[in-house]
């Protein structure tokens, strides 16, 4: 479990998911378990919220709290592998290009790093203990 390899003073970024929308008296429970503010989406029934490992084990335990998953930003760094997937060839290969209508690859679009977004549970949580 991610959780048990935080320093108790850590916070992390957290996703708590609700069986329902959010209401205040939610609201009021993430308040009462520590947690001062976060983003509430007006669509999803979920919470983006910052918590010390004991205020997500706290949330963990709230009826109305249908799982908390981690957010955390990971970066690929696409032009470290360069050399090994060939891309220069790539580039300048005419049968590729004429395959894609006429097209060349971006030499430079594999030269910057990419980012992406990953939600991994934080605290699995069982649907039977949750109904």
């Amino acid at each position: 479990m991610v959780l048990n390899l935080l320093p108790d003073s850590s916070a992390v970024n957290v996703v708590v998911v609700f069986h329902h929308m959010p209401a205040d008296a939610d609201l009021d429970d993430l308040r009462a378990a520590g947690v001062a503010g976060g983003t509430r989406f007006h669509n999803l029934p979920m919470v983006m919220i910052n918590a010390t490992k004991s205020q997500v084990a706290a949330i963990s335990a709230l009826s109305s709290v249908r799982s908390l998953y981690s957010n955390k930003t990971f970066e690929f760094f696409t032009h470290d592998t360069r050399m090994l997937t060939a891309q220069a060839r790539v580039t300048t290969d005419n049968i590729l290009t004429a395959r894609n209508n006429g097209l060349r690859f971006p030499a430079e679009a594999s030269r910057r790093p990419c980012s992406t977004r990953e939600l991994m549970l934080l605290i699995p949580i069982s649907p039977s203990a949750r109904k």
